[in-house]
This record gives C-alpha cells, structure tokens and sequence, in this order.
C-alpha cells in the first residue's frame, strides 16, 4: 500500500489554483463573453460528447474490474494462442465481442497486459474492438439499411485492416 503524501497532489493543485485565480480576476470584468453564441455551441457540443462517451469509458472500466477480480493472470495467458497469427486473428474476434469504444478500451487493454496479454495482442485488439464491436456494426446496418452488402463489406473490410 502507498501512503498519501501531499506532495502527490501537488502538480493538481497548480492549474487548479490558476483557473480560480483567472475565474476572480479576469471573470467579472468580461461577463459579456459568456452570451456568446460560439459559447452555447461550445456546451452542446461538449455535453453531447461527454454523454455519448462516458457509458463506453464506464462499460470499458467495468470490464477492467470485472477481469481484475475474477480473471486469474494464467486463464489470459491460456486463451491466447502462443503463434502471433492466430493471436492476432485470436484478438480481432476479441475485438468483435466487446461493445467498447476506443475511449473505453484504454483500461481494458492495460488490464488485458497486466494480466499476461502480449504487447502485440493487445495492439490488435485495441485497433479492431472500436472499428469491429457489436455496436458499431448496427449503427452500420441501421445506417445501411437498405444496402446491408456495404455493412458487410465495412465490417469485412475492418477486420483485414486490423489484421494487416
């Protein structure tokens, strides 16, 4: 176990006290920047990304936990195939399986690695799950509908390129 020291928390509290410093000086004598059009299209558009995001960076740290305390190291290290062509074949259906996007495969790869995955899997995996996962797939179809051979061509063709 770590202890907590202050001097941690340090390089936080800097940019931290320099936004509060700006927010009491510079803040009241320029009010009229904040009705601003390009202001409101700003918040939207974060907001929108932050909603859209966030269940994909929860789902992919659930994951990570989910493998931290029920996954033993050896099981990861088994699964995986010990020639890096069906490895990689190996991780481009892992990346099929897991509904997380790029934003959220960052703590499942590292706890993936953590846990014996190798460095090059995980490289794979980490390319094709957000290009490949069951989510993304029906926003093609949807999207496709009616032309549901270019959905397969997409998909198709991802799973080369993260191949290759």
């Amino acid at each position: 176990m770590t202890t907590f020291s202050p001097l941690k928390i340090l390089p936080l509290l800097l940019p931290i006290s320099f936004l509060i410093i700006i927010g009491f000086v510079w803040l009241p004598n320029h009010l009229e920047l904040l009705d601003n059009a390009y202001i409101d299209t700003f918040k939207t558009a974060f907001i929108g990304i932050l909603l859209e995001a966030l269940p994909f960076v929860l789902a992919g740290a659930l994951l990570s936990s989910l493998l931290r305390v029920f996954i033993p190291d050896e099981m990861i290290s088994r699964w995986i195939p010990r020639r890096p062509l069906p490895a990689i074949l190996f991780a481009c259906l892992l990346g099929i399986i897991f509904p997380v996007c790029e934003c959220g495969m960052i703590p499942l790869v590292r706890r993936l690695i953590h846990k014996g995955m190798p460095v090059y899997v995980a490289i794979v995996f980490i390319l094709s799950g957000p290009i490949l996962n069951p989510v993304v797939y029906g926003a093609t179809m949807t999207a496709f509908r009616s032309h549901s051979e270019l959905a397969y061509a997409r998909m198709g063709l991802a799973f080369v390129v993260a191949c290759l």
